[in-house]
């Protein structure tokens, strides 16, 4: 049976502040999201899947940016809305994290 790691906990927590934190503004809720995130995002990189990773986390970061678009659904677009743009929030610190890494892996060699 495969073990699982600290970051397996750590990504559903990461996504559940993210929901919580689009209904109740606190600045600790998104300091915590944000840590949460660099952790998992240093966690969790693979050499291998290092550009899927990257190209996904782009992808999420773009659709929780373009909520302006929801706006256009109304009520359901104002109640994602929030909840993407704190999911963007959430996985640009494991970006970041991922980058960092990359960054250090590339110029090591």
């Amino acid at each position: 049976m495969k073990k699982l790691g600290i970051s397996t906990y750590l990504f559903p927590i990461g996504l559940l502040l993210a929901f919580i934190g689009a209904f109740f503004t606190n600045e600790y809720v998104v300091i915590l999201m944000g840590l949460i995130g660099l952790a998992v995002g240093f966690m969790n990189y693979q050499k291998a899947e290092g550009q899927k990773g990257l190209l996904f986390v782009i992808a999420l970061f773009l659709s929780g940016t373009s909520t302006a678009a929801l706006s256009a659904l109304g009520m359901v677009g104002n109640f994602l809305g929030p909840i993407l743009t704190n999911i963007a929030s959430f996985f640009t610190f494991a970006a970041i994290a991922m980058l960092v890494v990359a960054g250090y892996r590339l110029l090591k060699k």
